[in-house]
């Protein structure tokens, strides 16, 4: 990845847009190059960038990782919850019963607000629900 062409200026422009709060901005420069510019950054890697990017500043909504784990969970609930499939692929841009996708842009600030609003409805942090998600109990759901 560092070796991509543009590497640090994709870096510095996504480093901005979290400084600024526009979490949604900085997952969208990373999506958009994780084929064009930045070889190997999937959105595993890219949203513990952005994770740890923002952990120090003091942002209403912080990133949360999304990575294979996280998703089949969230698919589950999904599922469990009877959402319809439309919601499943307009967060993911995936097909049907894909556990691990292709985040879209607005998919992954969506996400994150569901995330921080179901956290703060059960007296949790939002990256202690995201913890949940990535090691469920046995029988979940």
């Amino acid at each position: 990845m560092l070796r991509s062409r543009n590497f640090s200026s994709v870096i510095r422009q996504v480093s901005r847009a979290v400084y600024e709060g526009f979490i949604g901005n900085a997952y969208g420069t990373l999506h958009r190059n994780q084929t064009s510019l930045i070889n190997e950054l999937g959105a595993t890697f890219a949203t513990k960038f952005l994770h740890f990017l923002a952990t120090p500043l003091n942002c209403k909504i912080k990133p949360l990782i999304l990575d294979g784990r996280v998703s089949i969970s969230l698919r589950k609930v999904i599922k469990k919850a009877k959402l319809p499939d439309e919601y499943w692929r307009y967060i993911t841009n995936a097909e049907k019963d894909k556990t691990n996708p292709r985040w879209t842009d607005s998919g992954y600030l969506e996400h994150l607000i569901i995330m921080h609003h179901t956290a703060c409805a059960l007296g949790v942090r939002a990256d202690q629900l995201e913890m949940f998600l990535w090691e469920p109990p046995p029988n979940f759901p």
